[in-house]
């Protein structure tokens, strides 16, 4: 059961490292903002900030203030690529939006509070060792900016599939809003279901039914943002051809 664990884990950390650094490569050579910072959110929010938390979790070889290390630099790449998100969707969804301008510096003031605050009380101990990995304001702060991600892009997905039934949109982007909805929200229920775990004194990963949602939902979430940014060939064509058959039905049904 741990391999399924394994295999949803590894596959997010890899799809977010890869994803990021190529977005960053994009971002060099288009000089475009959202791919940047898109690109750091993915690198420091999954590919660091999750390795970090295995080694402060896993990591017995080490001493306990190496545990606590890696517990502060897993907050602190989660504090920084999940404002970085909450950015993204702000500069991509809400250009121009003083509400969502708003919202953008009061998670990134809040996440300042509750690194503070945890540092100045409980401090940084892992889990093994008697602490907790995030305090519950910082997951309540995940939660939102992932759910945030997620809402945006199902919305606009809505929103241009209606347009591309009638031909004036790219069915590969309306795919590719669904798969980040996917991803985000993938990600959202993994890091509340563990939180709200953690919070009651349950061993999540420790669990059958933890194992499984961690296999789950960590492989589901990376292969859909592997998909939505890179998605190979063969996806592409089996995207345009289905879309191409909706479109051809619904034209049918509307001459009937």
């Amino acid at each position: 059961m741990q391999i399924i664990a394994a295999i949803g884990g590894l596959s997010f950390i890899v799809a977010s490292l890869v994803t990021g650094m190529r977005l960053l490569l994009v971002a060099r050579r288009t000089r475009q903002l959202p791919e940047l910072v898109l690109g750091f959110g993915l690198f420091l929010m999954g590919g660091l900030g999750y390795p970090m938390t295995l080694l402060a979790e896993l990591g017995t070889f080490l001493s306990d203030d190496a545990r606590a290390g890696f517990v502060v630099a897993n907050t602190l790449s989660a504090v920084v690529g999940l404002t970085l998100m909450a950015f993204f969707n702000m500069r991509v969804f809400r250009p121009g939006s003083r509400i969502a301008s708003f919202a953008v510096w009061v998670i990134a003031a809040l996440f300042a509070v509750a690194f503070v605050a945890r540092a100045s009380s409980t401090g940084f101990a892992p889990i093994a060792l008697g602490g907790a990995m995030q305090s519950t304001l910082h997951a309540a702060l995940t939660v939102v900016c992932l759910g945030w991600a997620g809402t945006e892009s199902l919305l606009y997905h809505q929103r241009l599939r209606r347009r591309m039934q009638l031909g004036l949109s790219d069915p590969l982007l309306v795919n590719r809003l669904w798969l980040w909805a996917q991803g985000m929200f993938s990600a959202m229920l993994l890091s509340g279901i563990s939180s709200v775990c953690g919070a009651l004194g349950i061993a999540f990963n420790q669990t059958t039914a933890g194992v499984l949602t961690v296999g789950v939902m960590g492989s589901l979430a990376a292969g859909s943002v592997w998909l939505a940014f890179f998605p190979p060939d063969a996806y592409m064509r089996f995207v345009r051809a289905r879309a191409g058959g909706q479109l051809s039905s619904s034209e049918g049904s509307e001459a009937s």
